[in-house]
């Protein structure tokens, strides 16, 4: 679940992993420190192209190395890491694709989300500056075609011509906007827009989940549909429906249940370290697959009902095809054509078309910086510098062939990208204040995992056949997985949490000792209105049919929490308050959502722990060899 906040790092971090300096804290390389002797300050952009020139000097001879693999250790970190990396792209794109298939009447569905992760994927690790990053379609990337799809109804045009250049001229944005090294203006988000707009992706993806469900109920349904003149097709009709929509919702509680419970599989006190990482990690991915092969049992397929399950084009046997609508088989999309009701893209729709794209663009600008940062905090203790408005610009290019093929864009990942850096490092434990710490001992820094996972997203494409059998109601149970998950570790949920709680009941949060109890609760309240607000505007509640330019406004007001932070905000709360309420740390979870926690140690008493998981390691190769 995205998560929009630079945890961890300083201004002065971040501005140092521009550089390539190391950056020692306490004796111990961190990061990257600014060659200056004065750092320049916080969200000072520098001179045209400076930024990008630093950051190619610095990665240009460091490329080879990205490739070279010197040891059986790092081979064995690199094929764990495609696995999971794979596993943890590959499920939400499947439920992204399905989602747009939906909302764009298949205008945009599975195959060009596949081609997307994919393509987008295996560009970036070859390509980016720092190849750590997982790129693909996202979930707020869903919402903004929905807007797209909503707005070309509006004014008439065609919707997959005018989501290109949306995308073409996003692309170009993307270049401007790193080349001018306008990317370190990321350092003005905090966890007061961070937990915002986490809080909205969880909001949102439980709202599609459920409406989904909610959907497969028959609507023109009455007592009539039952009674004696009822014909008996009608009432065979009407009672498969309403069946099958039952066993759906049930289905969906099971996924739902499931997959939450492998959530937090981490806590539980059975099992040892590796297999309940891989209960965790893995998780959902056996939840999908155990009620994907339960709906073939008798009680979920028989006569009686009719489950809907996962629609995938039956025109890709020989190869991948663009979905059905786009009236052609060839991938390269006619920027000025028409669609199938005769809808033609002119110069002025061409125009229009850069609202949206602004809309994108700092959209991207958030969640995708926010994501590079993510991937390379400080805690990972990486030894090669990113290049952050390098990778901009290069996401930006991507962006705008994405637009040329008719496909959807994607962007770096939440929490993929941290997770995959995870998944490439040598953990260790060591005790600490309140329990067992992770720490990180070194990161195979290769490009390999993240290719060869993006090679097999795309070639997925092949495994449609496989792929239709999964029901529509496990992907709605996944998707309120998706969103119930996001809160955890949530700052506004948990204040939120506490707002409905017995006041002596109320956990020992820094704020609930700290903070003056009105005073929390209208930071928190106002957190909500600004949730409540971007929901409405997204979903275009409340507004006439057509409203589509306020739907495409939601990635603006997300980023106009900023200035409400630092203009407003600052100025009805003290420092100190600020400091529990809004933690320069973020204040949520670690990437990988394992929160420190007294542990259960049969060691004895004294005795120092280190374990690396060496050992989860060969689970996952053992996984991998047998699927």
């Amino acid at each position: 679940m995205p998560k929009l906040v630079a945890e961890n790092l300083s201004g002065e971090e971040f501005q140092s992993m521009s550089t390539g300096v190391p950056l020692k804290r306490g004796g111990k390389s961190v990061g990257f420190s600014v060659e200056k002797e004065t750092p320049t300050e916080p969200g000072k952009v520098s001179a045209w192209g400076e930024d990008i020139a630093n950051e190619l000097r610095l990665r240009l001879p460091l490329y080879a190395s990205d490739w070279s693999i010197s040891s059986q250790e790092e081979a064995k970190k690199i094929f764990a890491a495609t696995l999971f990396a794979y596993f943890t792209s590959v499920l939400p794109a499947v439920i992204f694709g399905n989602q747009l298939s939906i909302d764009t009447e298949g205008h945009l569905s599975l195959p060009e989300v596949l081609m997307s992760t994919g393509g987008m994927g295996i560009l970036y690790s070859i390509f980016a500056g720092q190849g750590l990053v997982i790129v693909g379609v996202t979930g707020p990337v869903v919402f903004f075609e929905l807007t797209v799809w909503t707005f070309a109804k509006a004014i008439d045009a065609p919707f997959l011509q005018l989501n290109a250049w949306v995308n073409v001229w996003c692309g170009l944005m993307h270049v401007v906007v790193a080349v001018g090294g306008y990317t370190k203006l990321v350092q003005r988000v905090t966890a007061f827009s961070g937990q915002v707009f986490g809080f909205f992706i969880s909001v949102a993806y439980l709202w599609v989940g459920g409406k989904n469900l909610v959907d497969l109920f028959p609507t023109d349904i009455s007592d009539d549909d039952f009674d004696d003149t009822a014909s008996a097709h009608k009432k065979g009709g009407t009672s498969v429906e309403l069946a099958s929509a039952f066993a759906s919702v049930c289905l969906a509680a099971l996924m739902y249940s499931c997959a939450i419970e492998l959530h937090h599989a981490k806590q539980w006190r059975i099992l040892n370290d590796p297999l309940r990482w891989l209960a965790a990690n893995f998780g959902m991915v056996a939840t999908i697959v155990a009620c994907t092969g339960l709906s073939y049992a008798p009680i979920f397929h028989n006569p009686h009902m009719d489950l809907e399950r996962l629609s995938v084009p039956d025109r890709s046997a020989d190869g991948p095809v663009p979905s059905e609508p786009r009236g052609s088989q060839n991938w390269f999309l006619d920027l000025f054509g028409s669609d199938q009701e005769g809808h033609e893209m002119e110069g002025w729709m061409v125009a229009v078309a850069i609202f949206p794209a602004f809309m994108l663009l700092v959209l991207f600008f958030l969640d995708h910086n926010v994501s590079s940062i993510m991937a390379q905090e400080s805690k990972f203790n990486l030894q090669k510098p990113p290049a952050f408005n390098y990778d901009f610009a290069v996401l930006g290019v991507l962006v705008f062939f994405c637009g040329v093929l008719g496909i959807p864009p994607g962007n770096g990942l939440i929490p993929q990208a941290p997770l995959h850096v995870r998944a490439l490092a040598r953990v260790e434990y060591e005790d600490g204040a309140g329990g067992k710490r992770e720490v990180y001992a070194g990161v195979v820094e290769k490009r390999w995992s993240n290719l060869l996972q993006s090679l097999l997203c795309l070639l997925t494409v092949f495994a449609f056949p496989i792929l239709k059998a999964i029901p529509q109601a496990v992907l709605s149970g996944t998707f309120l997985y998706m969103g119930a998950s996001g809160f955890y570790g949530n700052g506004l949920f948990d204040r939120l949490s506490c707002m409905l709680m017995q006041a002596e009941k109320r956990p020992d949060f820094d704020f609930v000792k700290f903070v003056a109890w009105p005073q929390v609760s209208f930071y928190t309240m106002v957190q909500f209105s600004a949730v409540v607000t971007i929901f409405l505007v997204s979903f275009n509640f409340f507004m006439p049919e057509g409203s589509a330019p306020i739907a495409v406004l939601f990635p603006v007001v997300i980023a106009v929490l900023i200035p409400v932070r630092e203009r407003w905000i600052s100025k009805k709360f003290t420092p100190e308050e600020l400091n529990y309420l809004d933690p320069p740390d973020g204040g949520d979870d670690d990437a990988d959502g394992e929160e420190e926690r007294p542990s259960v140690s049969t060691a004895e008493e004294g005795e120092e722990k280190s374990v690396e998981l060496t050992n989860t390691e060969s689970a996952v190769a053992g996984l991998g060899t047998k699927a």
